[in-house]
């Protein structure tokens, strides 16, 4: 790696917060532009649409954390439905269970 792309990706993690698990993935588009002597305008330009597309993957991650943790809520709200539901019949069961035991004297048949 070139020094010229070490220094685009240190410039984008400290002026942009672009964290090397993105960056590390630019190194041959970076080597590729540094290969054309682009002028300061141009890097600026690159930073600065990097950053966003950074930004961008970041917000899809945390939109994706957002979805996971609603479909967590909604499964946790019918376990907590089918816990009461089961509650409901244990003692339906239990109410029959002591209905259905035998007496402990023979009825009388006169």
């Amino acid at each position: 790696m070139t020094a010229f792309s070490k220094k685009l990706m240190q410039i984008l993690e400290t002026r942009f917060g672009v964290g090397p698990e993105f960056s590390d993935h630019l190194a041959p588009l970076l080597e590729r532009f540094g290969s054309r002597q682009p002028s300061a305008e141009e890097c600026e330009e690159l930073l600065v649409n990097l950053a966003s597309a950074y930004q961008a993957s970041r917000m899809a991650g945390l939109q994706s954390i957002h979805e996971v943790s609603v479909l967590v809520g909604q499964v946790e709200t019918e376990v907590k439905k089918m816990d009461e539901a089961l509650k409901v019949l244990g003692v339906c069961i239990e109410r029959l269970r002591q209905q259905m035991k035998v007496p402990s004297r023979p009825h009388v048949l006169h």
